[in-house]
């Protein structure tokens, strides 16, 4: 029979080993970061080996720079962010409780790798999410897409460096949150145009497979939080997965919605993820394709009764305490929280849409009369934009506290119990 201190001997010869294994598989011809994970496991990632850039403003950066990155601690946080910092991670403590959802939510990075301005306030934010992430847990990092620099042939030009640019904002949110999702916008495939599945989903398609549900390497999956009793959906919008238009939902795409994605425990609840809101004008007056049916399945699904149109048919009738609680988006610049059709006259949802201040210091010049725009300084605090969402379970709201320009935004959810 083992004793005690031979028992705990083995296990650590026994974790030694499985060190010294992870890290020959994933170092190979780069540095391995090893990371002992929030959930207690080894997590391994993957690093250039290259010396870290020393970067100045104004200067172009050439394209052999596409894939360094190096990671970074306290030393290279900005001065000017750390007591922002200390205070947004207070914040969400004290909204914590024992079922908490807490997740790091960014979106519209527009990294453009030829203003190095402009890489350096993209960097930082990465640097900050990480730094929040010592300070106190967050269950995940969402980033809302558009990645990439918008309608840059030079820096997109074909699959590789697509990909190449994408590996980089891969390789920052894994240091940031071992536990990262990462959605595409429309600025993120070929030539800074919308995404082709053909041509711009290499690194997505395989991001976090094991920490994901999705049909082969579709760029829409899902994940739980079983803590919380939340299934965080996220969809893929725009995207070219058939001859109709990518501004919208395919057929396919609803039917892995409706087959998978929102078959939860009954008591789960759900939130949607996606780039863009559910009502947006860029396929035409008409609205976004199929936006009328997934409006039709959500609403169907809280009020738990069947829904059918010439797309799809589906049965909710069997989750009468779950239901989908918030649409969480990016895209438009702006901030947003859309509750009724006075705000929008189309809106007819049975759960708020929230739209998130873009990460990118360039900002739109206009926007509703009850949106906001966050008024933004470079080398300060202000240069940053993004939020920490909490929620938690019986509370009937949703959190997003913000780190960086712009002020903390409450939210009143229904939620299935």
């Amino acid at each position: 029979m083992i004793k005690g201190d031979e028992m705990r001997a083995f296990k650590g010869i026994l974790l030694l080993v499985l060190l010294m294994f992870m890290t020959s598989v994933y170092a190979q011809d780069n540095q391995s970061l090893i990371i002992y994970g929030k959930e207690g496991f080894l997590k391994a990632i993957k690093t250039s080996d290259i010396d870290s850039m020393v970067i100045k403003d104004n200067a172009n950066l050439p394209m052999s720079d596409y894939l360094t990155f190096e990671p970074k601690g306290w030393d290279e946080v900005k001065t000017f962010f750390k007591d922002e910092l200390t205070e947004t991670a207070h914040r969400i403590e004290e909204l914590r409780t024992d079922s908490s959802l807490v997740l790091n939510i960014v979106t519209d990075s527009h990294e453009n790798r030829s203003n190095a301005a402009n890489v350096r306030r993209t960097e930082d934010t990465f640097l900050n999410v990480w730094a929040l992430n010592q300070l106190t847990h967050c269950d995940g990092f969402v980033h809302l897409g558009d990645y990439l620099w918008s309608n840059s042939s030079s820096l997109y030009p074909n699959t590789d460096s697509v990909n190449a640019h994408l590996s980089v904002f891969r390789e920052r949110m894994l240091y940031a949150n071992p536990f990262s999702y990462m959605l595409l916008g429309n600025h993120d495939g070929l030539n800074g145009s919308l995404p082709q599945y053909e041509t711009a989903y290499t690194e997505v398609g395989n991001y976090n497979y094991r920490y994901v549900c999705r049909p082969d390497n579709k760029p829409y999956f899902y994940f739980d939080n079983p803590h919380a009793k939340v299934r965080c959906v996220c969809l893929s919008i725009p995207f070219k997965e058939d001859s109709g238009n990518p501004w919208g939902w395919s057929p396919l795409q609803l039917k892995w919605l409706v087959n998978e994605a929102l078959r939860v425990k009954d008591g789960w609840n759900i939130i949607i993820f996606s780039h863009v809101k559910l009502y947006s004008t860029e396929a035409g007056s008409g609205g976004l394709r199929n936006y009328k049916t997934l409006e039709g399945l959500i609403n169907a699904f809280n009020t738990h009764e069947q829904y059918e149109d010439e797309v799809i048919s589906a049965d909710f009738s069997s989750y009468s305490h779950s239901r989908i609680m918030v649409w969480i988006s990016g895209h438009s610049h702006y901030e947003w929280i859309i509750t009724d059709s006075s705000q929008l006259e189309e809106f007819n949802l049975s759960c708020p849409i929230v739209i998130c201040g873009s990460n990118q210091m360039y900002t739109v010049s206009k926007c509703p009369d009850t949106a906001v725009i966050s008024t933004r300084k470079d080398k300060s605090v202000t240069q940053d934009l993004w939020d920490t969402f909490v929620y938690n379970r019986g509370e009937g709201k949703v959190h997003f506290v913000r780190f960086g320009a712009g002020e903390d935004r409450v939210v009143n959810v229904e939620e299935g119990m």
